[in-house]
């Protein structure tokens, strides 16, 4: 099943759950929902770790308790994604694949000023390295933070120490 479609069954159900128990889906109530279902998740996941109560339940059924709790949080995060509509399967993309170990480097042009004194945080997710004689900012996977850098000189370069690394001939 696809996320789009996980994603239309879920609310179906909770749509339904809502109505027949009076419940009003509000903004606050989607957000404050995953708080406690991320709650319930914890305390199955320290039955099953033996590091709380296990109330008599074995751990056949310990197991049943972590694995239900897991897809409450994701059926709460997925109606989460909907309700402020976000594409969560854009935005896990956008996020965490760009640091698959297959992909090269994502190159961001230097941020422009724009109106207020702040900065222009858009970047091409397509671009790929340039020749060396331009000079990019690439996205600092260490410190999670954007410097100046040599496009040649950082592909197989440990990143951490990159705020500090520039090289003019490039």
């Amino acid at each position: 099943m696809q996320i789009d479609e996980l994603s239309d069954e879920v609310e179906q159900v909770s749509a339904f759950y809502a109505e027949r128990h009076g419940i009003d889906r509000s903004d606050d109530w989607f957000v404050l929902k995953l708080n406690e279902e991320v709650g319930e998740l914890t305390q199955a996941y320290l039955a099953r770790a033996g590091q709380a109560r296990d109330k008599g339940r074995s751990d056949v059924e310990l197991e049943g308790d972590f694995r239900s709790e897991l897809a409450d949080v994701l059926a709460q995060v997925l109606l989460i994604a909907r309700r402020f509509d976000v594409d969560l399967a854009e935005e896990v993309a956008r996020k965490w694949l760009v640091w698959k170990p297959s992909q090269s480097p994502i190159v961001h042009q230097r941020p422009t000023a724009v109106a207020g004194g702040g900065r222009n945080r858009e970047h091409s997710e397509s671009e790929r390295p340039a020749p060396a004689s331009k000079r990019f900012e690439v996205l600092c996977r260490g410190e999670n933070s954007v410097a100046p850098v040599c496009l040649h000189e950082t592909r197989n370069r440990d990143c951490h120490g990159c705020s500090e690394f520039e090289n003019e001939q490039c």
